[in-house]
């Protein structure tokens, strides 16, 4: 990569960084005083009715990846006329975007009640959802604006905004929760935060940018809408997959076994959804800089990427994945102080589902920034529709275990291999598709395995205090996942060729300094 771009991902990195840890400690501050002075019922219609959103926000179809896409080429030829034609059919369609949101938002109202119907709480749940609707739709009508930063590779200034407003946010609702313990209140203040970002990353953009508040005095060429709409319905298939993947499980899990059960997921799932975030900072922080570095090097430096990419995100999610499966359990117990599930097969499949989808999403990001997701667009569909059959077939037998189960096999029988190996052939690199598979699978043969390993010696470990199982837990299974790592990779080169790469990078950034 070149100086300027390195900078901009280590700018990018450590933004982000510092943002999804304080982000991080807020929440988990924030939801523990929710679950204590409010409830995991709560707990449980707060992530319900944000699921029943995420399906809504299958309107913005995949707009915004296609502006990322569109918008490359033309920055890097500092073409302003075309920019401002894009930007221009961009803000129509994210205007449009926002008021079909809401209006389709209003007309499930009438269904809610299928839901909640096993809910005992005394509650205006038209009034939430409105709210949460509205806090949800905002952000639409500046997207365009502010995902000109993103494009920019300017991050780092969404992220530093983020921090401040975050830190108001999850303060003001603190308090709100001590003094009054009112979910109304609570809610409201997110909506009023959200509003003031918005507007403050809006102004923000176009300080940085004057181009943004410049007229345009042409539109784009059909065949450019056209290529746009193409590229769209790709992002599309993929974003419906994601949605339906990512809220069913917990609208399933409402509908079967009512909003406790949905409480008492929404924590396993607060603590991998945290996670998974924290992780995604490098992957957000190289993701302008793939489109940018795909268009301009050679296919086997593009490769040698994407191996040392994924090789990093499985390193980590190794360590990070392996700690929660051990460790949730104790960690629940203590930290919220409602029920958890005891059997130990849940966040076994939580942890390995953590893993395989940091596999994942560095496929996507490449996939994505690369312009190649419309060769991918039937795939995302039969996953998605195979997830919700198997999640409801499971949880009839196996609760709240068997849904996601159910995410998991969907994954492996569709995803797993089709995925890769379409990008590969259309990234025009057939000839590494046996290599990126032979450590792609081997690379899941070593989590299973030292999975079982920390499974054997820490399910032969009895110790009742939850503070005392949670230290002696961690330090043994990081030990024996240290260990056999090592033995693992003791002659990658891959390995070594990340490390060098890794140090080179931090002294070319002190460097530039």
């Amino acid at each position: 990569m070149s100086k300027s771009r390195v900078k901009s991902v280590f700018n990018n990195f450590s933004f982000g960084l510092i943002r999804q840890i304080l982000l991080i400690v807020f929440k988990f501050i924030l939801q523990t005083i929710f679950i204590k002075k409010l409830g995991v019922q709560y707990l449980g219609v707060n992530g319900l009715f944000n699921d029943i959103l995420m399906y809504l926000a299958m309107t913005e179809l995949g707009f915004g990846a296609s502006m990322a896409v569109a918008l490359y080429t033309s920055i890097a030829k500092s073409d302003d006329e075309k920019i401002k034609q894009y930007l221009s059919f961009f803000r129509k369609i994210y205007i449009f975007i926002g008021v079909l949101f809401i209006v389709l938002g209003l007309s499930v109202l009438p269904f809610l009640n299928y839901f909640i119907k096993s809910s005992t709480l005394n509650l205006n749940y038209n009034f939430i959802f409105i709210i949460v609707l509205f806090n949800a739709a905002f952000p639409y009508f500046y997207f365009p604006n502010i995902q000109f930063l993103f494009i920019n590779e300017k991050q780092h200034i969404i992220d530093k905004r983020k921090i401040m407003f975050d830190f108001i946010l999850i303060l003001s609702q603190c308090i709100s929760l001590l003094l009054f313990q009112n979910y109304y209140i609570y809610l409201i203040l997110q909506f009023i935060i959200t509003i003031l970002l918005n507007l403050s990353l809006n102004y923000s953009s176009k300080h940085l940018y004057p181009i943004l508040s410049e007229n345009c005095t042409k539109d784009l060429e059909k065949d450019e809408k056209k290529s746009i709409i193409k590229k769209t319905i790709a992002l599309f298939s993929n974003s419906i997959s994601s949605i339906i993947i990512n809220s069913s499980d917990r609208m399933i899990i409402a509908t079967f076994l009512g909003l406790s059960g949905t409480g008492i997921y929404t924590n396993y799932v607060f603590i991998t959804s945290n996670l998974g975030s924290f992780m995604g900072i490098f992957i957000n922080s190289i993701s302008a800089s793939v489109g940018n570095y795909s268009a301009s090097e050679s296919k086997e430096s593009i490769y040698n990427l994407l191996h040392k990419v994924l090789l990093i995100n499985f390193t980590i999610g190794l360590f990070v994945s392996q700690l929660y499966t051990f460790l949730v359990q104790p960690f629940i117990s203590e930290w919220a102080g409602v029920e958890f599930i005891e059997n130990i097969s849940f966040p076994l499949i939580l942890g390995f589902h953590f893993i395989l989808m940091r596999m994942k999403e560095v496929i996507y990001t490449f996939k994505h920034n690369m312009g190649i997701l419309e060769k991918d667009q039937i795939r995302p569909l039969i996953e998605a529709l195979l997830n919700i059959l198997l999640s409801i077939l499971l949880v009839k037998k196996y609760g709240i275990t068997g849904v996601v189960l159910g995410t998991v096999l969907s994954f492996l029988i569709i995803s797993f291999f089709w995925e890769p190996y379409v990008f590969l052939k259309h990234a025009n690199l057939n000839d590494k598709i046996f290599d990126f598979f032979k450590f792609y699978v081997y690379y899941v043969f070593q989590y299973i395995l030292i999975l079982i390993s920390n499974y054997f010696i820490i399910h032969n470990i009895r110790i009742s205090n939850n503070y005392i199982a949670f230290i002696v837990n961690a330090i043994i299974v990081f030990i024996i996942t240290l260990f056999l790592y090592y033995i693992f990779n003791i002659k990658n080169s891959k390995l070594k060729d990340v490390l060098i790469y890794l140090v080179n990078t931090v002294r070319r950034v002190k460097h530039e300094k």
